[in-house]
């Protein structure tokens, strides 16, 4: 399946495209209105934002979320081989002055009971198989970290279940979704350590629990999981721990939003359904203020020394969306950096259609999955 309807070339002018088209990016059209149900759905989505609570001042519960995507669930999933949920052990208090991107977090502990001990918690994570595996077969694997400002979202999200299961059957690879720990319980570094324990838990007892092949290894993710997909294989070449192959950004946060710094923030401030208000309470909860950019948090913050040598990159982007600009710049810093990388953008999409299966949903969802059959592919040759 082809991943986009037309290439423009670097020399391309005019206000709507220039800001966000760079050789070797592509776009699925020059003008593209926002497909219909998302002008819909937009409204929809900010009343369940009020309704938790999501502002500042507000009591936030998740409830009302928690409804609505139980509600979608109900429309059916598509059926995989198998699914099932683990639980990976992490620290349970993660100190944000004594953390470091580029060292190991470790703890010193004889007692591996984590009921009896403080220094444990546990996160989930639903590992899914698909339809017609082999007895015995080895398979790549597909780690998939969900979106939602690292404030909301859950690997039980239907959007989720649904990616994760289309995932796994078209690229014929094991998905293992994390449930990493939420703000404002609980803040920054927690939400990027827990993405790290988790690859490091699929590299150490991945073969062991569900037969993969842990020399390919991909991370990805949407929003605020399309973050933690980028800073993994930079914590991951620093720390000098697993090998990933490749990694897949879906519209990812890569430095903080609520500014006018970029056109895009500036253009969709007020939505459609991602909004500056959203974004800054979500910034707010998750480090403390709003406003503050730690570079531990916000990859194109980073010197080019952090980038360079990261494995190949998709960029995927929705147009009409505040984040639009963020994959943009990571493209030119990756492509500076001698990072091999693509990008696309859709042009008549919004924050959150991927995997929404509307409008464009599809065929972002099969352009991912396309990239990472490459990228086992090739490395399964190099073997």
């Amino acid at each position: 399946m082809r991943a986009v309807d037309t290439s423009f070339p670097s020399d391309q002018t005019g206000p709507s495209t220039k800001s966000r088209i760079v050789d070797g990016s592509f776009c699925t059209k020059e003008k593209g209105d926002v497909h219909l149900p998302f002008k819909v759905f937009s409204p929809v989505g900010r009343v369940f934002f009020r309704l938790s609570g999501m502002k500042e001042g507000k009591q936030f519960h998740r409830t009302p979320l928690k409804k609505a995507m139980a509600l979608q669930k109900k429309l059916g999933l598509p059926s995989v081989g198998s699914q099932t949920r683990h639980y990976i052990r992490v620290p349970a208090e993660i100190p944000r002055e004594s953390w470091r991107l580029d060292t190991p977090f470790e703890i010193s502990s004889n007692d591996d009971d984590i009921e009896n001990n403080t220094k444990w918690e546990e996160i989930s994570a639903f590992v899914y198989e698909p339809k017609g595996r082999e007895t015995g077969e080895k398979l790549p694997v597909l780690i998939w970290y969900h979106g939602g400002g690292f404030c909301i979202g859950s690997m039980e999200d239907a959007i989720y279940e649904w990616i994760s299961r289309v995932l796994c059957n078209q690229i014929h690879c094991v998905v293992v979704s994390v449930d990493y720990r939420l703000a404002p319980e609980y803040q920054h570094p927690v939400q990027v350590e827990d993405a790290y324990w988790a690859l490091k838990w699929v590299y150490e007892r991945g073969e062991e629990l569900f037969g993969i092949d842990v020399s390919r290894i991909v991370v990805a993710g949407d929003s605020a999981g399309g973050s933690l997909a980028a800073l993994i294989p930079i914590m991951t070449k620093l720390r000098k721990g697993p090998k990933i192959c490749h990694h897949v950004l879906v519209y990812p946060c890569l430095v903080n939003p609520c500014d006018d710094a970029y056109e895009s923030q500036v253009t969709y401030k007020n939505g459609p359904l991602l909004t500056r208000k959203v974004m800054r309470w979500m910034m707010a909860s998750c480090l403390g203020e709003a406003h503050i950019e730690p570079k531990d948090l916000f990859p194109l913050l980073l010197e080019d020394e952090f980038i360079c040598g990261l494995p190949p990159a998709t960029i995927i982007n929705a147009e009409h969306d505040p984040l639009r600009d963020h994959g943009l710049e990571y493209f030119k810093k990756l492509q500076r950096c001698g990072v091999q990388v693509r990008r696309t953008v859709y042009s008549k999409s919004i924050h959150g259609f991927f995997g929404s299966q509307i409008g464009e949903s599809d065929e972002a969802v099969m352009d991912a999955a396309a990239s990472i059959i490459s990228a086992f592919h090739y490395h399964n040759k190099e073997k």
